[in-house]
């Protein structure tokens, strides 16, 4: 004699491994950060280790460019719509921030003396191993 399915219990099984396959991922995705899913985009204005005196420093971020290590001294953080931005990028635990963009940009960060101003737009990855990728640099201006 053949043992009978019973239609109840089986419902039963297919609901309750549907709740342990689908419970954990909707969890998962709502503790992971917006980060990374998104980088965000700041607008900096600054200078390279060491800013005149009359200025107003608002954060220090440790960075390596060109394989050197530097120090950009934040004046004024923005967004894109111009408005503030109170999302320190020295609160990353992981350091420095390395650099990434075009050659010419690199090169002009890398050969810059202190107190040059830095002014420009960056998309910041702070997942992993924290970076700024350079969207676009105004100051200083690159050699080419």
């Amino acid at each position: 004699m053949t043992p009978k399915a019973n239609p109840y219990a089986l419902g039963l099984l297919l609901s309750a491994f549907g709740i342990v396959v689908v419970a954990p991922t909707k969890s998962i995705a709502r503790v992971w950060p917006d980060e990374i899913r998104q980088p965000s985009y700041y607008i900096i204005e600054g200078y390279l280790d060491r800013a005149p005196k009359d200025i107003q420093i608002h954060d220090r971020i440790d960075i390596v460019v060109g394989g050197k290590r530097r120090t950009l001294l934040v004046a004024r953080y923005g967004t894109p719509g111009e408005t503030g931005l109170d999302r320190y990028l020295s609160r990353i635990m992981a350091k420095p921030f390395g650099i990434s963009g075009t050659p010419e940009e690199i090169s002009s960060l890398a050969q810059a003396p202190a107190e040059t101003r830095i002014t420009g737009s960056f998309v910041a990855y702070t997942q992993g191993a924290p970076w700024l990728l350079i969207a676009d640099l105004t100051e200083p201006a690159s050699a080419s």
